[in-house]
């Protein structure tokens, strides 16, 4: 079964030789490796040409003019000829074993679909944090980020090219938008809860390390979103984890109002549409969301 393991680089050129390492090191084999340079102001493309020539031969080098790293997903799917995908950003590793523990579930199963694996990321101090899913539900999994992630997951191309890919007009929240698509078109999931990927935090360059109100009003607009068709297609979904979804949002609500208020005083207004009432969990207490049914969301971010 070949697997086209696809990485976009952006001045990576300090990363890529190990991120390179661990993608040749995989026991599943064959393997098909692709390297999007995607504007790169570093020496990111001299040096995927120097380990072309040097280390890996049948390594592909592409390049994307647009910006950002879903068009260079979606470019480099585009020229992958592999029936899985392995997405995988220029700074992260996987262990040895990730596609293989993945491809034998797989055929074990007569898998189609995308497999949402934990992953754990390694802080600029060395601490680590293992990633937790949430394998009750695949839907609710994918709203509250506990169904894996882009490159600890393992993703079917077909199922890929039927949604369009991924989303190139947005710079966050891509992977919950892409998962949400997928299983509104039926896509299957299964859950794996070996953590073989390894995400590593850079000192700088990384969208989750800037803009949080962009951050956070991407998260909540594309849960809102999906929030709405999820009601409108699937009702059973929807209420079934009606106030899950809903205290999710406000959970995230209260944090863009910390950056932003009246951005999520906007957005709420859109929530207000879905006869959401929050209860505790995800960082609300049973008292503040108390109040916040009392007092409604404006008053309460305003006296808070």
């Amino acid at each position: 079964m070949l697997v086209s393991v696809i990485i976009p680089c952006y001045n990576v050129a300090g990363f890529i030789d190990e991120c390179l390492e661990s993608v040749y090191g995989q026991e599943h084999k064959p393997l098909e490796v692709i390297c999007v340079n995607n504007n790169s102001t570093d020496e990111t493309l001299s040096q995927l040409q120097k380990l072309k020539l040097s280390h890996y031969p049948d390594l592909l080098i592409l390049e994307e003019s647009k910006k950002g790293a879903n068009a260079a997903r979606n470019f480099g799917l585009n020229h992958a000829t592999g029936e899985w995908i392995q997405f995988l950003d220029a700074d992260d590793l996987l262990l040895p074993a990730k596609i293989s523990t993945q491809v034998t579930t797989i055929k074990k199963n007569g898998f189609s679909g995308f497999i949402a694996a934990s992953a754990t990321r390694l802080k600029i101090n060395g601490e680590k944090f293992t990633y937790e899913l949430q394998e009750d539900d695949p839907y609710l999994a994918a709203f509250i980020g506990k169904a894996g992630t882009t490159c600890s997951n393992l993703w079917n191309k077909k199922w890929l090219i039927k949604v369009n890919g991924w989303n190139e007009s947005i710079q966050s929240s891509q992977e919950t938008d892409l998962m949400l698509r997928l299983l509104l078109a039926g896509c299957p999931v299964k859950f794996d809860t070996n953590s073989l990927t390894m995400l590593r935090d850079r000192a700088s360059g990384q969208i989750s390390q800037s803009d949080p109100s962009g951050r956070w009003s991407q998260l909540i607009f594309t849960r809102l979103h999906f929030l709405k068709n999820i009601q409108e297609h699937y009702p059973v979904v929807y209420e079934r984890n009606q106030q899950q979804f809903c205290t999710y949002l406000m959970s995230s609500l209260l944090t863009l109002a910390t950056y932003n208020r009246p951005q999520a005083l906007e957005l709420y207004k859109h929530m207000k549409s879905a006869s959401c009432k929050p209860a505790a969990g995800f960082g609300i207490s049973r008292s503040k969301a108390v109040l916040l049914k009392v007092l409604g969301f404006p008053l309460f971010t305003r006296l808070r």
